[in-house]
């Protein structure tokens, strides 16, 4: 498994585009 950082980033970056 990767990152937690990595997995809140990604979430965050598509969060961001979906807004």
């Amino acid at each position: 498994m990767k990152n937690v950082t990595d997995i809140m980033f990604c979430f965050s970056a598509i969060s961001l585009i979906l807004s």
